[in-house]
């Protein structure tokens, strides 16, 4: 359990659960800490979108390839999230690579046009309007409480040290 002094340096929690579970964390939140705020889980963003709205290998006969390209593109949004990136001028130098990337002559050529506009549109739908929150040069500097998406609400009461449903 912590401190009222530690949970009033607390600045963000990740957490990524379904719909009811992200409205209790966040009411959570709004009652016993309001000064922080609840931010995705990068890895959520970006592995499960992917699931959902990324291109699949259904659509290319060259299996080996689609694989090998989408674990490229995966792996470098990921790194966004990671210490490997640590600053603005790193992160912005990244993003325009790896765009420069998606739509190549050796990504178009092995797969097609379509997968780029789709790995494009992902990154402008899914992942881009939460990059303030997913990027590590902004959250370096956080006090982070991460709670994984195996956790509940009652996780946090514990960790707040208080009975959420008062």
């Amino acid at each position: 359990m912590f401190s009222k002094n530690t949970i009033s340096k607390i600045k963000a929690i990740i957490y990524y659960g379904d719909a009811q579970d992200c409205h209790q964390i966040d009411h959570a939140i709004n009652l016993l800490c309001p000064h922080v705020k609840r931010i995705q889980c990068g890895w959520h963003v970006i592995d499960r979108g992917w699931d959902r709205h990324g291109p699949t290998s259904n659509n290319y006969d060259d299996k080996l390839s689609f694989q090998t390209i989408t674990s490229n593109v995966r792996d470098w949004m990921f790194s966004w999230c990671s210490s490997s990136v640590e600053t603005e001028e790193e992160f912005n130098i990244s993003k325009q690579l790896f765009v420069q990337y998606v739509c190549s002559k050796d990504v178009i050529d092995k797969l097609d046009i379509t997968y780029s506009k789709i790995v494009l549109n992902f990154l402008r739908l899914n992942v881009e309007p939460v990059l303030p929150n997913l990027v590590f040069y902004k959250r370096k500097k956080l006090d982070i409480l991460i709670i994984t998406a195996m956790s509940n609400l009652r996780v946090l009461s514990v960790v707040l040290n208080t009975d959420v449903h008062q």
